[in-house]
């Protein structure tokens, strides 16, 4: 098995990196042409996610300083599963971390984002230039993909939690390491003494997290559970807020004219949303939707979507409000919005969520973390790439 030893050195992760970003700069029209042929985001978040890749190259060096004096060594052989959305941001920083480390990586994108992989791997020339282990797989069969992890020390999945827990069995079956990030979404909680806490700025907030990124679901808030004291108040506001947005020309931030559904995904979300009940729903051209009071046990507000909806429910004490967080199998973060010390305190105690906000917003991504959220849904972030793709090792001197 032909395997680097260590780390790629300085100057090849250098001379890869200036490659990226002038190729990201010379094929900017088509790059985004081709993220937008396999996302539902709209122009303005893909812009967004083209800018964050090349800060994140930009800055790779100086904020991997650190980590690139401790002992680290490759997994191995790995094999990398990438999901459709954030096809620019996934197909570089995963894949270039995962070489960079040393690894021998056989990469699988999905099938809308094989062309953007393989522009920027195989047509721009970077795997031949340096010589990289780098295979990018088109199609797999089950036959395959069972083949292919029988032969690797890890398989990294990126994708939603039904095909992920196949892909986690296959690697038990086989003493395979398993990475997953599953696709999932955050929530928030409104809990405050009085209402006149809740404001118009608040409320934006909300929809403006809600909407965002809609092809990364675990960027957005997906939900928001409101203690019942605070329910009518907040719910006459938000819906208030949310048909403003969407009768006004700044809906065409999150939502553009051209914006393509997938018609049978779009199908399944409104058949969970039916299922589920809801008290009203508001909409106009088929998305954004808001959900109002679906039953909370439902598939639609246990579940996360690549499309912009927003679910609101009330809870009247915090055990209940403990009950219904234990309800989501994953859920990649939750955003307290409360000025109760001892409520905050006690839903970070009684939750085991690695990542939460206090009283902000969090859609912003640092371009020196990782990718992703805490486990089981993710890489936890907050880390280097790199710690993902590599095995720390001691030297004892004696």
């Amino acid at each position: 098995m032909n395997l680097y030893n260590k780390m790629l050195n300085n100057n090849i992760q250098k001379n890869i990196i200036n490659d990226l970003l002038t190729f990201l700069k010379k094929e900017k029209v088509d790059f985004l042409k081709l993220n937008k042929k396999c996302t539902q985001d709209t122009d303005y978040w893909i812009l967004k996610d083209y800018k964050f890749v090349k800060l994140y190259l930009k800055n790779y060096t100086e904020n991997n300083k650190k980590i690139f004096t401790k002992r680290l060594k490759p997994k191995g052989k790995i094999f990398i599963i990438l999901s459709y959305n954030e096809p620019l941001v996934l197909s570089i920083i995963p894949t270039l971390n995962a070489i960079v480390a040393g690894n021998n990586v056989i990469l699988k994108p999905s099938k809308k984002a094989f062309d953007i992989v393989k522009k920027i791997w195989i047509k721009l020339g970077i795997v031949d230039k340096y010589n990289l282990n780098l295979k990018i797989i088109q199609k797999l069969d089950c036959g395959d993909i069972e083949q292919i992890i029988k032969s690797v020390v890890a398989v990294y999945f990126f994708g939603g939690m039904e095909t992920g827990s196949k892909i986690a069995k296959k690697c038990a079956n086989n003493f395979v390491e398993f990475i997953p990030e599953i696709e999932t979404s955050d929530f928030m909680i409104v809990n405050y003494d009085q209402n006149k806490k809740i404001n118009k700025k608040l409320i934006k907030s909300v929809l403006h997290q809600s909407f965002s990124h809609t092809g990364q679901s675990c960027q957005r808030i997906h939900g928001v559970y409101v203690q019942q004291n605070n329910y009518k108040f907040f719910l006459d506001i938000l819906k208030k807020e949310f048909i403003n947005l969407i009768n006004s020309k700044k809906i065409n931030k999150y939502i553009t004219n051209d914006y393509k559904l997938n018609q049978n995904y779009y199908d399944s979300l409104l058949m969970d949303i039916k299922n589920a009940a809801p008290k009203e729903i508001v909409c106009k051209n088929n998305i954004p939707i808001f959900v109002i009071k679906p039953r909370t046990k439902s598939i639609f507000i246990n579940k996360a979507y690549f499309l912009p909806t927003l679910w609101l429910v009330s809870f009247q004490s915090q055990t209940e409000l403990n009950s219904l967080i234990e309800l989501r199998k994953f859920s990649l973060g939750m955003n307290i919005m409360s000025d109760k010390k001892n409520f905050i305190d006690n839903i970070i105690q009684s939750t085991n969520f690695s990542r939460y906000t206090i009283n902000t917003t969090h859609i912003n991504i640092r371009d020196n973390e990782g990718w992703g959220g805490m486990c089981p849904s993710g890489f936890f972030g907050y880390k280097s790439w790199l710690h993902h793709f590599s095995n720390a090792y001691t030297c004892i001197e004696i």
